[in-house]
């Protein structure tokens, strides 16, 4: 991830907070602000470490995702097992994502 840019960003993102605080706002700044936010978030869903974490992940639930090739159309209904793993993925993915943003404003 370009360092330069999160830099970038977390001091566009106290100079917005000391604005608000002294009521000097600027036309168009909460666009620019929303779309720094998403060129470093999409940065950072992009790096090495982040899809490091998801190969991980794909390592540890490999049993399942090879049953679920194994699962057919005309099956019953999908194991919970299915929807346990996909949670946990979901989850995972967005409290990254959360972190990231946290740590970063």
């Amino acid at each position: 991830m370009d360092s330069a840019k999160q830099k970038h960003f977390i001091l566009f993102s106290k100079e917005r907070s000391n604005n608000k605080m002294t009521g000097e706002s600027k036309q168009g700044e909460y666009k620019s602000d929303i779309n720094d936010l998403l060129d470093v978030v999409q940065e950072f869903c992009m790096s090495d470490a982040f899809e490091q974490e998801f190969e991980m992940f794909a390592k540890e639930h490999a049993g399942t995702f090879r049953r679920s090739l194994e699962f057919s159309v005309h099956s019953a209904e999908h194991p919970m097992e299915f929807h346990d793993v996909y949670r946990q993925y979901l989850s995972k993915f967005e409290g990254m994502i959360e972190d990231f943003i946290v740590k970063v404003r």
